[in-house]
């Protein structure tokens, strides 16, 4: 038998009575300042963010890109969704798609079958379901169209709100109206008359506020009110810049500078610009952020937090880029980002880099700015990457784990929650769902 020691029994004796500690311990408790109370709980600590990890392409059904979500015809029945057996319209590799369940955007369109149930998905936009009746075919799964539209609301353009609402902005060739999607109608949010159509250059979102810049008029959006406020000419005499949000909350703006120092601007409470000084370093191809700037400091890619002073931020291993390459950024924060160049897309995580799976072939680095790579994130931090591949351009949505793809594209659509929005050429105000 193993004895203990008399101080052992002495303790185990202790855990019945109320006080047992030594006198020492309690005064040197009592003198120490920074020590927590008895009933003081440590406060919790937030547990480490998971390193990110680069997502691949989803697997995907293959699609005739050139026909997809094209209209075809044929007959089809009541509610049915089938395929069109010897449609008029040719569809190339897609079949021609009897969609009756709703009103869509076409009853009838080009789109390619499926196997419900496979990990392979349909294209964005559209949903693999079974057939419920026999157009002259054999049944089979198919990829149905998931947009719903809104027939007669016309927008120019679409953007996100600060809490993932919808608001688009139409011009009838006197006055614009900015109006926002609530309950199913759309209410205009504000008016202003303009002598031309007034296109949206920035959305910049902070908080509940959400400042829209257009050629004409800058909107100050907050608690679903707006105010447009008309824009005063440049000292400059020019329009140009990026404007965002600094660490501390306030709107500002750069202006475009050629390799040269830019002026740094804040806006103030009643809608003026009061101009702060020079950027700290010359800048080239400035890039908005959620919040802070991207740019080119002497041909490094650079961040800033505050728009004043910028640091150098590697490139992503094995990425040589110089400042006639076409590139483009976007994402919450300037430490936190999407960068494509050369037909790669990367995303820039507090230091870390990882190379995501979408890849488009490579263009000349003097490729025209109308055919460029587009990036889009939204307020909940889903990305859009629009890539030219020579002819068209292809779609590439985050979702859990993967990048959904849609050889149709929507490089004129908006991130607006958990959908994409767009306007269709009939003029209907439509979204497709992300997922």
């Amino acid at each position: 038998m193993r004895l203990f020691p008399l101080a052992g029994v002495s303790a185990f004796l202790c855990l019945g009575v109320v006080a047992c500690s030594s006198g020492t311990d309690e005064q040197a408790a009592s003198q120490d300042p920074t020590a927590p109370s008895p009933t003081e709980q440590p406060a919790p600590t937030a547990p480490p963010e998971p390193p990110i990890g680069a997502r691949p392409v989803c697997a995907a059904v293959a699609a005739d890109a050139k026909t997809l979500g094209r209209g075809c015809s044929g007959t089809g029945y009541n509610d049915s969704v089938c395929v069109v057996s010897g449609a008029s319209s040719s569809c190339g590799t897609n079949a021609c798609i009897f969609d009756g369940r709703g009103e869509s955007t076409f009853s009838l369109t080009c789109a390619p079958t499926c196997t419900v149930g496979s990990a392979e998905a349909c294209p964005l936009g559209f949903e693999c379901v079974d057939t419920t009746a026999d157009c002259s075919g054999a049944k089979t799964g198919v990829c149905a169209p998931t947009a719903t539209c809104a027939p007669g609301v016309k927008a120019s353009q679409l953007f996100e709100g600060a809490a993932g609402e919808l608001y688009g902005l139409d011009f009838d060739g006197k006055t614009a109206k900015l109006f926002t999607k609530r309950n199913g109608v759309f209410p205009p949010v504000v008016t202003f008359d303009t002598t031309s159509s007034p296109s949206v250059s920035a959305v910049v979102r902070n908080g509940t506020r959400v400042l829209v810049v257009t050629s004409t008029h800058e909107i100050l959006l907050e608690n679903g009110k707006g105010v447009a406020t008309p824009r005063a000419k440049p000292a400059n005499g020019s329009y140009d810049g990026a404007f965002g949000v600094a660490a501390d909350g306030r709107f500002v703006k750069l202006d475009q500078p050629n390799d040269s120092f830019a002026a740094l601007s804040r806006r103030n409470d009643d809608g003026t610009w009061t101009e702060v000084g020079p950027t700290r370093q010359r800048l080239k191809s400035v890039r908005a952020m959620g919040k802070g700037f991207l740019a080119l400091c002497q041909g490094q890619l650079c961040a800033s937090t505050d728009g004043e002073s910028f640091t150098p931020v590697a490139p992503p291993p094995g990425v040589t880029f110089d400042e006639k390459t076409t590139w483009s950024a976007a994402g919450l924060a300037a430490d936190d980002f999407y960068f494509t160049a050369r037909g790669q897309l990367f995303r820039f995580k507090k230091g870390v880099w990882v190379e995501e799976g979408p890849r488009a072939p490579e263009l000349p680095a003097t490729t025209s700015s109308g055919y460029a790579d587009k990036l889009v994130v939204g307020a909940n931090g889903t990305a859009a990457f629009h890539t030219w591949n020579g002819t068209s351009y292809t779609t590439y949505v985050s979702v859990a784990g993967c990048w959904r793809v849609t050889p149709s594209g929507y490089a004129s659509s908006a991130i607006v929650g958990d959908a994409l929005a767009y306007t269709n050429v009939e003029s209907k105000l439509c979204t497709v769902p992300i997922r």
